[in-house]
Formats: structure tokens, C-alpha cells, sequence
């Protein structure tokens, strides 16, 4: 089992040897040792999360700039690409979706985002053919298609997310994504530690809300989607 409750000096502990873990791997990688470093992630006791995709096609995209009087970078042209997803933990395999089949097998994978998909280290969303729990709790009823790969590029300690997250649970909100660090291998390159965490939707285990519910977003980006948002200043509901 990946998630669990811990507390007190078992989450120092956990949270020195991620950095611990962090830093072997980033030595590694400034040293040049494409082989040893690879070597290294996989002794690690930290998922591993390797991502082919169908003819070594890579996720894409395209920047756009917000029109006048808006605000933010986005991106528009984030297609799916086909391909397979595996889990290792300390070489041993805990989870494979297999070669992509439309519809039985596989996965797509897509880059996500706004302005975080700007640096080097693109955040991602996978979308599973079947459904699965990849955070491994033992529980069919986690099991999902939709699963978020965050870089946090701009957290220098990968952590500010997870605080989020954390202080979202101490002040009574009901749910979270739950979580986990992992390493990740996309067509053979290694893209860096990840936060492969829960997509925010509706599900019994994830946003509980009846089939007449809905859920809010404060967005920034409402010049870049089709969906339909809350106009603030008119107070009445917009469509593109």
C-alpha cells in the first residue's frame, strides 16, 4: 500500500528520506551517469512509473497568449497519445496496464496544465483504458481512469502541494487527492520525481456529490475552454 496515515516522526522520517532519495538521484543525473543513475531510481523504495507510448510519439502542445483584458498562459492542441504504463517498486512490477487496445487495454497520456506547462518539466494526465487504484490501497473502489502526474517545476521542494493538500484536510474540507511521490520514465527518459495524485472529479471515493451537484472551479483561464463558466461582474451563466 502506497497512501497511508502517518504521523508524528514517521513523517519526518518519510519526508528526509524523499529528499534523501531526491538528491542520490539528482547526482546522479549531473554526474552524467544515464545507466547508473537509472540504476539507482530502481533500487529505490519509490514507485517507478514507466510511460511508452505507441511509435515513441511524445506529448505536445501549443502556447497561447491570453486576449486583451484577460490574464495567463495557456495551451490549446494537448491531444492523447496512445501507449502502456507500468509501476515497479524496488524492481518488483506491482502494476501494468499492458500494450494500448482502444477500450481494454492501456493508456493515453496528454500534457496538462496552463502556465505550468511552460518549463521543460511538463505536468501530465493519464486516462486509463481500464480502471485502476495506481496508488495500490487494496480497495476496488478507488480504482479510476483519470490520474494527474504534477511536476511542481516551480516548487524548488516539491512540497507546497502537498501542504495544500494537507492543511485542505486540517481545516474540515472533505476530500483530497491522495497521492504519492514517484519517479518517472517517459519513452526511456527520465522526466524527474512526480506527484502522481488523484484527478478532481466526481467519484464515491473522490468529489462524492449526487448526480445533481456540480462542482465550482475558480478559473483564470476561462478564455481558453469550451466549458461553461460563472460571468462575476453580470452574474449570469456564459457558454463558448
Amino acid at each position: 500500500m502506497i497512501v497511508k496515515r502517518l504521523t508524528g516522526l514517521r513523517k519526518l522520517a518519510l519526508t528526509m528520506f524523499l529528499f534523501a532519495c531526491l538528491y542520490q538521484v539528482k547526482g546522479a543525473v549531473q554526474d552524467g551517469e544515464s545507466g547508473e543513475y537509472l540504476h539507482r531510481i530502481r533500487q529505490i523504495d519509490l514507485p517507478l512509473i514507466e510511460i511508452s507510448t505507441v511509435d515513441g510519439v511524445e506529448p505536445t502542445c501549443v502556447f497561447v497568449q491570453p486576449p486583451p483584458g484577460c490574464m495567463g498562459n495557456g495551451i490549446t492542441g494537448n491531444n492523447y497519445v496512445p501507449g502502456r504504463i507500468t509501476i515497479t517498486i524496488k524492481g518488483q512490477k506491482v502494476y501494468d496496464s499492458g500494450d494500448y487496445i482502444k477500450g481494454e487495454r492501456g493508456m493515453r497520456i496528454k500534457i496538462r496544465g496552463n502556465s505550468s506547462a511552460y518549463p521543460l518539466k511538463k505536468p501530465y494526465k493519464v486516462k486509463l483504458s481500464k480502471k485502476a487504484d495506481l496508488l495500490l490501497r487494496g480497495d476496488d473502489d478507488f480504482k479510476d481512469k483519470e490520474w494527474l502526474l504534477l511536476g511542481n517545476y516551480q516548487d524548488t521542494h516539491t512540497l507546497q502541494t502537498v501542504v495544500g493538500m494537507k492543511i485542505g484536510l486540517m481545516v474540515g474540507m472533505e476530500w483530497q487527492p491522495a497521492y504519492c511521490f514517484a519517479h518517472v520514465l517517459l519513452n526511456g527518459s527520465y522526466k524527474g520525481c512526480y506527484l502522481l495524485c488523484e484527478a478532481v472529479e466526481k467519484g464515491r471515493k473522490r468529489c462524492d456529490i449526487s448526480d445533481t451537484g456540480y462542482l465550482i472551479e475558480n478559473d483564470a483561464y476561462w478564455w481558453n475552454t469550451e466549458d461553461v463558466y460563472l460571468g462575476q461582474a453580470e452574474n449570469t451563466v456564459h457558454e463558448f
